[in-house]
């Protein structure tokens, strides 16, 4: 068997509707109709774990700034933590 062009694979419901919670086949996930919302609060979901992943990287630049000798290092990471610092407060504001 060969293919020639564009080929998708397709699946078509048999009836036009569904209720919304109930699989569309026995044993498949259930169906919801697409709500923008849903989409845009786990995406927020998986966001916090990442920003809470990025903060346990600063703990662990904390340490080693400690550590830090170098006058002019010390200087441009104050510089660029004091940056972010800012702009995570602006954006925590309650508006």
């Amino acid at each position: 068997m060969q293919s020639v062009g564009d080929v998708r694979k397709e699946y078509t419901h048999p009836t036009s509707f569904f209720y919304p919670g109930r699989p569309l086949w026995r044993g498949g996930l259930p169906a919801f109709p697409s709500n923008k919302t849903l989409e845009r609060d786990f995406e927020a979901f998986l966001m916090k774990g990442r920003a809470m992943s990025m903060i346990k990287a600063l703990l662990k630049i904390q340490k080693r700034l400690s550590k830090m000798q170098s006058a002019e290092k010390i200087l441009s990471c104050t510089n660029t933590m004091e940056k972010a610092l800012n702009e995570l407060k602006l954006n925590l504001r309650k508006t």
